[in-house]
């Protein structure tokens, strides 16, 4: 019989190897690449770009696939310990853009008016697909990311 903990758990160690291995970045547009080329990360790129000129493209990334990421964990049960592994390399080699609640109510009006918006997600087997996010989501999203 055929443990599933057991293959859980090597499962999650291969994944943590594999990043330890490459940059964050890299690793995750490697694993996801399809999604990342049919635009994970949107909205969220567009408006940390927008509204955060100063930093540098890995750390706008970083940070977008990081609330991108939360969304899919909360939204469609994608693996938990996959984005805790991707925030835990994230958060050693890049330096955290730094905004709180008060920034919400601009950066939201960046993302868009409409209260529920599209955004591409991934589902529970790292597929991409498109769902609704409301604005609640997303600020829930930017929680997640200022509390690392």
């Amino acid at each position: 019989m055929v443990d599933k903990k057991s293959i859980q758990a090597e499962e999650r160690a291969i994944y943590q190897k594999t990043f330890e291995a490459e940059s964050p970045i890299s690793i995750l547009e490697t694993t996801i690449g399809e999604a990342v080329a049919s635009g994970f990360g949107q909205p969220f790129i567009r408006t940390f770009s927008l509204h955060f000129t100063n930093r540098h493209e890995d750390e706008i990334l970083a940070a977008s696939y990081i609330c991108s990421l939360f969304l899919s964990t909360i939204l469609n049960r994608y693996p938990s310990y996959k984005l805790h592994t991707y925030v835990h390399t994230v958060d050693r080699q890049y330096s955290r853009i730094l905004f709180n609640c008060k920034s919400y109510d601009k950066l939201l009006s960046i993302i868009g008016t409409d209260d529920i918006l599209h955004i591409l997600l991934l589902d529970k087997d790292g597929k991409a697909i498109t769902c609704q996010c409301s604005k609640q989501d997303i600020s829930e999203a930017f929680d997640f990311y200022t509390n690392i």
